[in-house]
């Protein structure tokens, strides 16, 4: 849930405007307005965060037991890059089901120096 608490800290809210963030979606089976959901709430997220210019990640009918997919693939290649310091989900069932999935990717984001924040519950590291 968005807490409006959080975000009224002014450091923070100039750090992320100058950080660069994700917001990855998906959903299992195509389902448009699964994802609509997911987009608005992070958009909302991120506006009141302070972020500017967030990229949206979209795999629609993806499932979630590897990380193997189209957006999550590009996502990672970003992050790679530099291009990405925070990525936003509604929560972390969105990267994965499967706890040694969650855990790669959690390691993977770790070593990039890159925040993981699951929306519903906060920041993961």
């Amino acid at each position: 849930m968005l807490n409006n608490n959080n975000l009224s800290n002014t450091a923070a809210t100039r750090q992320a405007s100058e950080s660069r963030i994700a917001l990855y979606c998906r959903a299992a089976r195509e389902n448009d307005h699964a994802i609509k959901e997911q987009k608005n709430w992070l958009s909302r997220f991120a506006r009141q965060a302070g972020y500017k210019n967030p990229m949206f990640y979209i795999d629609n009918g993806a499932d979630g037991q590897t990380l193997d997919r189209p957006a999550m693939n590009a996502l990672m290649e970003e992050i790679k890059s530099g291009a990405v310091s925070a990525v936003a989900v509604i929560s972390v069932d969105r990267i994965s089901r499967s706890f040694s999935t969650l855990a790669e990717w959690m390691r993977f984001c770790e070593s990039h120096n890159v925040r993981c924040i699951a929306v519903e519950s906060g920041e993961l590291n």
